[in-house]
């Protein structure tokens, strides 16, 4: 739902960190497998894409690693092997002294669901180094079927509990038919909006649903991770600007700027920020929960 611009600094920063501390480590656990037919096959078929499964684009680790399946789809010990050099659960582990998946998602900084916008997601850790909450990192392409893309960077979509495992869990996603955050800019061009229903199920009388004009991709992966769903039980918050629109027409930022912050200089932006506590560029969405909803809706009543 949000896009995550791969050429932004933070996240070629992230990357950067992502291949420094997890490349050696996994090249390590390659040299410990104490089978030799085992580690003659990763030394020959896979070390040579270790990085490039690790951080390289998306479509082409995916290649890859539709390549390197193949190879093991009949061999069980080198499936266990696959399993066990590219853990997930090795990654994930509150440890202090390698890179981890804290470090990952503190590096990223995304600080809301990358899927819902809904629910912050963001990295905490104490003074004193220990790990408190993270967001979850979903696959996006799952695990269980690509192994070797268990840890790499553009796989790992941050996000909150609710769509990673009580919604999108076991859910085959693909690029040839749903929107990849790293990839598909036109995960912006969705909107929200709303109608009125009589339905008792939708609060308020009120049901917020979704536009998608053109892009298949972005409507499979809306409608996957039940976006309009989990947004209609937020109908008070669409409730709270019909009713702003109903009191201030849509003269209110003018109204919060001439009367309220009278002598106070705020950009146009900051304004937006203070008036309805989210962000209003798209870049910025990440920061602060409901940013894409507010706007969409706040540009359907007239009122910014």
């Amino acid at each position: 739902m949000i896009y995550i611009n791969p050429n932004s600094h933070k996240i070629r920063k992230a990357k950067f960190r992502h291949r420094e501390g997890l490349v050696e480590l996994l090249y390590k656990r390659i040299d410990k497998i104490n089978n030799n037919f085992v580690s003659d096959w990763f030394t020959y078929y896979v070390n040579d894409y270790l990085e490039e499964l690790i951080c390289g684009q998306v479509k082409d680790a995916f290649k890859i690693s539709s390549r390197l399946n193949a190879e093991i789809a009949n061999n069980i010990l080198l499936k266990e092997n696959a399993v066990k050099i590219f853990n997930y659960d090795w990654f994930i582990d509150k440890v202090e002294k390698r890179y981890c998946g804290y470090d990952l998602a503190k590096n990223l900084e995304i600080n809301t669901c990358t899927y819902c916008n809904r629910n912050y997601t963001n990295t905490i850790i104490t003074k004193r180094g220990e790990k408190i909450t993270r967001p979850q990192f979903d696959h996006f392409f799952d695990k269980k079927r690509h192994p070797f893309l268990a840890l790499s960077f553009y796989n790992l979509i941050p996000s909150c509990s609710i769509c990673n495992s009580n919604i999108k869990h076991g859910i085959p996603f693909h690029l040839s038919t749903h929107a990849h955050p790293y990839l598909d800019k036109s995960i912006e061009e969705f909107k929200f909006t709303y109608d009125y229903s009589k339905d008792p199920y939708h609060k308020n009388g009120l049901r917020i649903g979704t536009v998608v004009e053109k892009d298949w991709f972005v409507y499979n992966l809306l409608n996957d991770l039940k976006i309009e769903e989990v947004y209609s039980s937020h109908t008070d918050l669409l409730f709270d600007l019909l009713k702003l629109k109903q009191a201030y027409s849509a003269k209110y930022l003018s109204i919060l700027e001439s009367e309220v912050l009278t002598g106070i200089k705020v950009s146009n932006s900051e304004l937006y920020r203070l008036a309805f506590g989210v962000f209003y560029d798209e870049k910025d969405f990440d920061k602060r929960p409901f940013s894409k909803f507010k706007k969409d809706i706040l540009k359907e009543l007239n009122i910014i």
